[in-house]
């Protein structure tokens, strides 16, 4: 494994790298339409909505007994995120686990941060696609009304009777040794409040995104915040396209039209992907690099 970690690292980043050289391919013949001033603010929320993200997978670590420096998660958190370009969904989870040892974590209790994680992540992105588009996209819940159902099997995921069992069977499965930990209801309010932040900065990326191409002012910013949460969980249940790739813009497209043209919400979509993908490779070589003094 020592020597398949780096090997599986540079895949990712490789894989990753492709996805940005297509995604600024396919904007190549749109970029004259943004707005450039408009773009940085819009690179800056996805940095402040995956940050958001990592600080909410942290203080799951910090609820189950283990508190790790900034410099650690981060390293942890970024690196194993260029697995989403790899074919498959488990692979950030996999990796997070393979990397627990070197800050003294038991495999099966990042394991359970992981699966935890998701689930929040899924709940919180459903509450808010639930609770904003309905007021400012119209019809738009009557094309994915079906990503909603999986809230109420995830939602009982989070019940601790249910959690305990589920952990049990996956540690099982991975043949990890150690006791399934146990998480409070309690341990689950910080968690749940970065995700629903990194909600915010996601949508004030497409905010501003849709602001670079003149989009009209007042329901923009909830139909932002709630279209890429509703897109994010239609990408996610769509295992098989890595990182959500296709499904996430599809969604975000048929959500933003109804105030931008199709070909402008199409613009939106795939610059956000490609803001996304580079931030994404930019933070796990950022982590790796100031974590080499680490094992």
């Amino acid at each position: 494994m020592t020597v398949l970690r780096p090997i599986l690292l540079l895949v990712g980043v490789g894989l990753a790298l492709l996805a940005v050289v297509h995604y600024a391919h396919g904007l190549g013949h749109e970029l004259h339409r943004l707005s450039i001033p408009w773009l940085a603010p819009a690179a800056l929320s996805v940095v402040g909505a995956l940050l958001a993200t990592m600080f909410g997978w942290r203080s799951l670590l910090a609820a189950l007994g283990y508190r790790l420096d900034r410099r650690q998660s981060a390293r942890i958190f970024f690196v194993s995120q260029i697995g989403k370009y790899l074919p498959g969904s488990v692979w950030p989870y996999l990796a997070q686990m393979e990397m627990a040892s070197a800050v003294g974590v038991p495999a099966v209790t990042m394991g359970v941060v992981g699966l935890v994680s998701v689930v929040v992540g899924l709940v919180t992105a459903g509450i808010t696609a639930a609770v904003v588009l309905p007021a400012v996209a119209g019809g738009t819940l009557g094309h994915y009304w079906w990503a909603l159902l999986a809230l109420l099997p995830l939602a009982a995921l989070l019940h601790p009777v249910v959690l305990s069992w589920s952990v049990g069977i996956v540690r099982r499965v991975v043949r990890r040794p150690g006791p399934v930990p146990r998480l409070s209801g309690r341990g689950l309010i910080a968690p749940t409040v970065w995700w629903f932040v990194s909600w915010v900065f996601w949508g004030l990326q497409i905010w501003c995104l849709c602001e670079a191409l003149g989009g009209p002012v007042g329901r923009l910013l909830a139909l932002s915040v709630g279209g890429f949460a509703l897109a994010w969980l239609v990408g996610f249940i769509v295992v098989v396209s890595p990182a959500g790739a296709g499904a996430r813009e599809a969604v975000l497209v048929v959500t933003l039209s109804p105030l931008l043209h199709t070909d402008g919400a199409l613009v939106v979509a795939l610059c956000s992907r490609l803001l996304t993908t580079a931030a994404d490779v930019l933070l796990a070589l950022a982590a790796a690099a100031f974590g080499r003094g680490q094992r």
